[in-house]
């Protein structure tokens, strides 16, 4: 489908999604949602790609929702369970971060400058987040009276705890792009003079991994693997196995010996 919302385009194995509305900070509209997920779901249909990565263009990574159509969509005389439109709005937000969780390949949020509010709760969803040094990640719901979406209960805690969860979403304040590093809520940071090319450099060696054994780790969060170590050890026989019988070991071993970088062979996706 063509996208008005986002730009789309593929760099060897990796594809970019960049939200496109720079003269509104890049914030969702309920079309920006539905374009997402057919961008998404298109990149997990491409056998060549191997890394997804979502980012911004101009000078925000994304300002939240569109408040214009937010208040029109929710803002009714009746409940908003009796709202068809909300409730449709709704449905877009979550199915989005069904897509990104379950997603096959690698996902990055490359968040290059402000995210605030969906554009903070979006990345949650992602394998990882990477950050400007210059940028700000902000969950203002409660400065807004607005419930927090996309996840971010269960995802949040996750990945920082529970007390700097609520530290953040109870306050509102923005979390800057040092903070944000020694929470554990991004993983690197690059200046943001180059911000794009360091990024485009971390997808392009992650695009050079095992499929198969990246399919693995990317199963191991979205299973009941987490549930018990029973069924970690579990899993892992299975993929060990796997792995002992496939060609990647193999390409992996060779190229180690022969010191060069493996040539894993592409898999379609299913």
């Amino acid at each position: 489908m063509p996208y008005q919302d986002l730009e789309v385009n593929r760099l060897g194995a990796v594809m970019t999604i960049r939200l496109n509305r720079p003269e509104r900070l890049n914030a969702l509209r309920r079309a920006t949602f539905i374009e997402l997920i057919d961008a998404f779901v298109m990149a997990e249909r491409e056998n060549e790609v191997s890394v997804v990565v979502l980012t911004g263009s101009g000078r925000a990574f994304c300002a939240g929702a569109d408040l214009s159509e937010l208040a029109n969509a929710l803002h009714r005389t009746d409940t908003p369970t009796q709202s068809p439109e909300g409730v449709e709005y709704l449905k877009h937000v979550q199915d989005l971060t069904r897509v990104i969780i379950s997603h096959k390949k690698i996902t990055i949020a490359a968040i290059n400058q402000i995210a605030v509010g969906f554009g903070a709760e979006i990345p949650l969803a992602c394998n990882m987040r990477v950050m400007a040094s210059d940028a700000s990640i902000t969950f203002p719901e409660t400065t807004r009276g607005l419930c927090h979406t996309n996840g971010t209960y269960y995802l949040l805690p996750r990945l920082i705890g529970v007390s700097r969860t609520q530290h953040i979403l109870f306050s509102g304040q923005p979390v800057l792009a040092a903070d944000a590093l020694q929470m554990g809520l991004v993983t690197a940071i690059y200046e943001t003079s180059g911000f794009p090319s360091s990024v485009q450099a971390f997808a392009n060696q992650l695009s050079e991994r095992s499929p198969l054994s990246i399919a693995r780790v990317k199963g191991a969060f979205i299973s009941d693997v987490q549930d018990s170590l029973e069924n970690s050890l579990k899993y892992e026989t299975e993929g060990m196995l796997e792995a002992l019988a496939g060609d990647d070991l193999r390409e992996g071993i060779a190229a180690y010996h022969e010191k060069r970088v493996p040539n894993f062979t592409k898999r379609q996706s299913t």
